[in-house]
């Protein structure tokens, strides 16, 4: 049911920022985090489709327009106010939206803005609430340096969480029933909520969501974005379906990697990543010799009896595609050698090793270099198609880590990622990463 278009008031935004100042209560965005954390295992719930990001975002934004950092005109997130707001989440979504405010941003795009770095700012709310007493943190070391983070609830943060609150029918500060609609916006309390406790609750949540005319836009371009991604999803998983269905064929595969060099690596995993004590990762230990070709970002690896070549087809949103990999193995024609280079077109004869290849390609314009990586790696899978990968490796006498999501669909890939939270990394390619490193020898 649509609300009726009711703009804030001022006093509205003054009410909230009073609240907030006089009784130390949490902004909307904490409120909806600790509403959304698991009593017991500390962890936010996997929802379809990036929901719980696109909720988590849109609290954001209406916290940022009470605290008057932005305002919503016409449908876009017009941005006032750059001032810190004094909260470490809030002040990292401003300095976010601000770089990217050369143009206006529709609600929509600022939602996913903002959902797409969710797990940094997640981890900030988290902490925060560690601070206040509300949660504390519990971590599991999982393999090669990596390490979980979940936040139970303490006893003050389950008695003054908000599903707790709603159960008592306790009275509700502004900043509470806000937290219910963009909840309710993102489907979460079906997620949360046993049937028993969602049919006990409903008319209580129907009742502040109909009553509430703040932030309103948000609330519906949440639930109008959650839908648009779940009629995409629908197509995709039909259309990977039919891919896995074809015998014999191999699939294009999307990577997303992030990368860490002066920390361990933290994630957040959500209540489905399965990456418990019982979790079995498959190790491996591997030397790889990459080849690197300036302005060029194919994967290629250089092995004593040949090459190993990924060519990328498309980049989106950090992620990467390949195409499946391609093996030539020495000696190599000049006509094979030709499909990955073009230059060598024309040429005749055989390549018979890897220093020959170098001198080739350096003739030919393409000004190669290598560099040699030592891998320690360990991957399980999270889904039908889908491999994560927690890799610990050394690169110029650099120790590094990486965490790699991959699968033939993007969809089910980018899913995937946001059920992980990694902390901080640079999300970048391989190639684009080991073209950084060598650049700073």
């Amino acid at each position: 049911m649509a609300r009726s278009k009711t703009s804030e008031p001022s006093e509205v935004k003054s009410q909230y920022q009073s609240q907030l100042e006089d009784d130390g209560n949490l902004p909307i965005v904490e409120c909806f985090l600790l509403m959304s954390l698991s009593s017991d295992g500390g962890v936010p719930p996997a929802l379809p489709y990036m929901a719980h990001d696109i909720g988590f975002a849109g609290a954001i934004l209406i916290d940022l327009m009470l605290d008057r950092r932005i305002l919503f005109q016409h449908g876009r997130v017009e941005l006032v106010d750059c001032a810190p707001t004094g909260h470490t989440l809030l002040d990292q979504a401003l300095q976010k939206l601000r770089l990217a405010s050369s143009d206006l941003l529709t609600l929509g795009q600022s939602l996913e803005l903002l959902a797409e770095d969710a797990s940094n700012l997640k981890h900030a709310g988290f902490e925060h609430l560690a601070d206040r007493g509300l949660v504390t943190i519990k971590r599991r070391v999982l393999v090669s340096g990596f390490e979980a983070h979940f936040f139970p609830h303490t006893k003050d943060g389950n008695r003054r969480s908000l599903m707790s609150r709603l159960a008592r029918s306790e009275d509700l500060e502004l900043q509470d029933v806000l937290a219910v609609c963009a909840a309710n916006a993102c489907g979460l309390f079906g997620e949360i909520l046993s049937k028993k406790g969602a049919k006990r609750l409903a008319n209580r949540v129907h009742q502040l969501v109909e009553a509430n005319v703040v932030g309103e836009e948000v609330i519906e371009t949440i639930e109008a974005t959650i839908r648009a991604g779940s009629r995409h999803n629908q197509r995709s998983v039909s259309t990977a379906a039919g891919k896995r269905a074809q015998e014999n064929k191999k699939n294009n595969n999307w990577e997303w990697r992030a990368f860490w060099s002066d920390r361990r690596p933290v994630i957040t995993p959500c209540d489905i990543t399965g990456l418990d004590a019982s979790v079995k990762f498959k190790t491996t230990n591997v030397s790889d010799r990459y080849l690197l070709i300036p302005e060029r970002r194919d994967n290629i690896k250089m092995r004593k009896d040949g090459l190993e070549v990924k060519e990328l087809i498309e980049s989106h949103r950090h992620y990467e595609a390949f195409r499946p990999k391609k093996v030539l193995k020495f000696p190599i024609k000049a006509g094979d050698l030709a499909r990955v280079f073009p230059r060598l077109y024309g040429r005749s004869g055989k390549v018979l090793d890897e220093a020959e290849l170098e001198a080739k390609l350096r003739a030919h314009g393409y000004a190669p270099s290598h560099v040699d990586v030592e891998k320690l790696r360990n991957r399980v899978r999270l889904a039908d198609d889908v491999r994560l990968e927690f890799c610990q490796f050394t690169v110029e006498h650099r120790t590094c880590w990486s965490a790699c999501v991959e699968g033939p669909d993007f969809s089910r890939v980018h899913a995937c990622v946001h059920t992980i939270n990694p902390q901080e990394g640079r999300v970048m390619g391989y190639m684009d990463f080991l073209h950084r490193i060598v650049g700073q020898q």
